[in-house]
Parts: structure tokens; C-alpha cells; sequence
């Protein structure tokens, strides 16, 4: 009798592989007395999450492709690669519908096969799996390539480029602000607009929204999360959200006849309680015998200058705390909200401009309290005694954009360009808009750009003589 014949191997198949790489970051410095001794810098875990498409079969070749192929989903496989059957790091296979603490453990090829074997004859071979890695682990393998022949990077220093001792390399930074302005390219040559420096993305029910930097920087960093596309914002974002848009985008009319009913009946309401309050100056008859007035006559209420919602978004940043206030000036101009009906605006219409909720409310109290102030009553004078107030300082006048040299680019905002110097010139160059060119001009030499407080981080390392 003949011996049975051993079973046929499983038939590949394909997946979806999500990649959770975890790596040890330096945590936020905090301050500490300067008699202290200084202490080790704290760490902090930092996960980064690709997704890639791998056919498995159960060979060694396989196995080494499918550990590259997770190497090279973080760009890392010209730096600690190339991985193989013999060389490799280990890895946590997660396969539906097990959960995280069920995890496969794989650590040499026949864990691998058996995972494969097992996965590929179920009923319905899966269709997703998680794969979970850590770059200490990824780093470690990668040494002990180097230690025992390897011939890639032999000449880095261990000092200098394999471990630095906080677990991140030097160059992840800088890799990291490299993607996120690529990423901010790739939307702002999309939804540049035509006749100025600013952006609008169409809505798919054809609405203009207006992206306002923070907008801006919020879809880059969620298109490197993997949460939106260049075409589609993230939805999980209130400024985007469908919800929120309200009736009041650029270009949009309304279709809800209840809503303009309502903003009628909100005008009337004001206009009304304004004749009251009129009507109550106006005596119903005229005494006999004159009386001596006890109350001094109403002021002449404020008029609605294009000038006072400058000056009003001034002082909301000065005094109300609401940040880059001036970069709205824009949006509530071309919707006709000047700060004498700001307060009466509904909160989703101030929202759908970009502003934050607690904004929302802060300007809305802010702009009724000013209203009714001297500044606001203040005009312009031409007196040669009296000297105009300064315009508003706006932070986000000057659009600015750091080429690198090796390809790529980052986009910043700024109010000017101030003396100084780029010691890293040899890595990238600062250029900006230019209103009266219009086009993207380099910034003159012995000159750098005075940017927003939020890219406090840009210059990083520049100008280490000029304060």
C-alpha cells in the first residue's frame, strides 16, 4: 500500500496590509530650575500608520519580499534593508478576527509559513491583515547585518547615524517636513486661485469654500494620515464637515425658504426693538410750562465704515484673544458682516468661514461690546495735529514657500521680510509671492521672512547672530 501523498500547497492570496510602525521620540522639553542637573531627555511612543497590497504564498522568498515591502511602505528599505529569509526583523501579524492581543509573533520563516498555510485554506482567506512593527527592532536587525558582512552604509558611524540613544534619527525631522510640503503642493496647485494669493476649494453641490491656512494645514496633515485625499477633504473636521457649510459659502444661494424667512424675521426683530427704542425719546405732548431736561439726548448710533471691520478684527486679536483674526477680513467682507451685525450672524455661518466655536462666541461678544465703544464712533480725522492710527498688522500678508533642493516645498505665511541670513541655504531657499509679479519671486539675499507665530518652527537654526 502506497503512502498517502502529502497535501498540495495553499493557493496565494492577495490582502491589504496595514503597517503600524512604532518608534521611541524625545518628549516635549519642559522647564526645569537651572541648579538642577540636567536629566535625560524622556521618551514618548510615536506610531505611523501605510498600507500596502502583498500577494502571500508560503516560500522564502516571499517572506523576504513581504519584509521589504514593509520597509519600503515607510521608506526605510535603502537605509535598514534589504531584509531576507536569514536576516530579518521580527513582526506581529494580526489576522481577522483575532485581536490585538492574539497576535501572530513572526520571527523566522516557518512562523511565517504557518501563518500563511493557516490563513490561506480557512473558508475565505482574508481579505485585510495588520502587521505591527517597531524601528528598534527594524534598527537592531539591520546591525547585526552590518556586523556580520553586510556591505550597505558600512562607513556610518554608530555615533552618528545607527543609534543616537533617544531611539530617532536626525534625519526623521526633516524627512517628515519634506512630505508634508510636497503633500501642501500638491493642494495648493489644485486650489490655488487664479487672481490672488489665496485658495478655494468646489464643494461637490458647487459651492466655493474659501481654505484659510489652518484649513490648509489641516488637510496636508490629514492627507499624511491617510485620512483624505488630494480631491476630497477630511470629513471628521468640522470646518469641512457638510453639516457645518450652512447656507452662507461664497456663491451658494439659499434653498431652505423656512431659513430666509427666519433671517427676515431676525432683521425685523432688530428693527423693531430699534424704532422702540426711538419712539421712547419722542415726547407724546408738549408741556405748558418748559422743564429742565434730566437726561442727556441719545448719541448718534456708529456707521459701518469698510474701515471698521479692519479695525475691529485688529482688536480681536489684541484684546479678545482670537488668533490671526485678520486673516478673516476676506470672508466676512465678501459676506457683507461688518461688526454691527456680527453679533446677530448665526454661529454656523461664522463657523462655515473657518473660525473655531470658541471664536465663534468670542467674536460675536466682542464685536456688540466694541460696536457700541467710542472707537467704534471714531473718525478718521485729517488734522495735522492728530496722526491716523497704524494699520492692522496682518500676520498672513505674505505667502512664502521653502524650496528644497532636492525637490519639494513648503508653504508658509508671514507679514514681511526682515535682515538676516539662511545658513542651511545649501538645503533649501526661501521664496514669495509677489502681488505685482504675479508669481512666486526669490527672497533677495541678506533678507528671510518674518512668519506667522504658528511656523515658529520653519526657521529652525537660521540667523543664529541676528537677535
Amino acid at each position: 500500500m502506497s503512502s498517502p501523498s502529502p497535501p498540495p500547497e495553499p493557493e496565494p492570496f492577495e490582502a491589504t496590509v496595514t503597517v503600524t510602525l512604532s518608534s521611541q521620540v524625545p518628549a516635549p522639553a519642559t522647564k526645569s530650575s537651572s541648579t538642577k542637573k540636567a536629566a535625560a531627555p524622556k521618551l514618548k511612543t510615536e506610531t505611523k500608520n501605510k498600507q500596502l497590497k502583498f500577494k502571500f504564498s508560503p516560500e522564502p522568498e516571499t517572506y523576504a519580499k513581504f519584509m521589504n515591502d514593509i520597509l519600503e511602505s515607510h521608506n526605510l528599505l535603502s537605509k535598514y534593508g534589504p531584509a531576507s529569509a536569514s536576516s530579518r526583523f521580527p513582526l506581529r501579524v494580526l489576522v481577522p478576527p483575532a485581536k490585538k492581543a492574539d497576535a501572530v509573533d513572526i520571527e523566522k520563516f516557518k512562523e511565517y509559513k504557518d501563518m500563511v498555510v493557516d490563513a490561506a485554506t480557512r473558508r475565505t482567506p482574508p481579505t485585510k491583515l495588520t502587521v505591527i512593527v517597531t524601528l528598534k527592532d527594524i534598527k537592531a536587525a539591520a546591525k547585526k547585518r552590518k556586523s556580520s558582512g553586510g556591505s550597505e552604509n558600512d562607513d556610518e558611524s554608530e555615533s552618528g547615524s545607527d543609534d543616537s540613544g533617544n531611539g530617532k534619527d536626525a534625519d526623521e525631522p526633516l524627512q517628515l517636513e519634506r512630505e508634508l510640503g510636497r503633500l501642501r503642493g500638491l493642494l495648493e496647485d489644485k486650489y490655488r486661485n487664479p487672481h490672488d494669493a489665496g485658495y478655494t476649494y468646489r464643494t461637490d453641490d458647487g459651492d466655493l469654500l474659501p481654505l484659510t491656512p489652518g484649513m490648509m494645514k489641516e488637510w496636508t496633515r490629514a492627507l499624511y494620515d491617510h485620512t483624505a485625499t488630494v480631491a476630497l477633504p477630511p470629513q471628521d473636521n468640522v470646518a469641512f464637515s457638510v453639516a457645518h457649510r450652512g447656507r452662507t459659502l461664497p456663491g451658494r444661494r439659499s434653498r431652505q425658504p423656512s431659513g430666509s424667512q427666519d433671517g427676515l424675521a431676525h432683521v425685523s426683530s432688530i428693527f423693531g426693538s430699534l424704532t422702540t427704542l426711538l419712539g421712547q425719546t419722542v415726547p407724546h405732548s408738549i408741556p405748558s410750562t418748559p422743564i429742565q431736561q434730566q437726561q442727556q439726548p441719545l448719541a448718534s448710533p456708529a456707521k459701518n465704515t469698510p474701515s471698521k471691520l479692519s479695525r475691529f478684527l485688529s482688536h480681536a486679536e489684541t484684546a479678545l484673544g482670537i488668533t490671526h483674526a485678520s486673516s478673516y477680513l476676506e470672508p466676512l467682507e465678501r459676506n457683507g458682516y461688518g461688526p454691527d451685525v456680527i453679533s446677530a450672524v448665526e454661529d454656523s455661518a461664522l463657523s462655515d468661514l473657518g473660525l473655531k466655536p470658541g471664536d465663534v462666541i468670542r467674536l460675536k461678544r466682542g464685536a456688540q461690546a466694541w460696536w457700541n465703544s467710542p472707537e467704534a464712533k471714531r473718525q478718521r480725522t485729517s488734522s495735522p495735529h492728530l496722526s491716523p492710527s497704524p494699520p492692522p498688522h496682518n500676520t498672513h500678508a505674505i505667502r512664502f514657500e521653502k524650496h528644497y533642493a532636492d525637490g519639494g516645498l513648503a508653504s508658509f505665511f508671514g507679514s514681511s521680510m526682515i535682515d538676516g541670513r539662511n545658513v542651511r541655504s545649501a538645503d533649501y531657499t526661501w521664496w514669495y509671492y509677489s502681488k505685482e509679479e504675479c508669481k512666486m519671486l526669490k527672497v533677495p539675499d541678506g533678507k528671510v521672512p518674518l512668519l506667522a507665530e504658528e511656523y515658529v518652527g520653519a526657521r529652525e537654526a537660521e540667523d543664529p547672530d541676528d537677535d
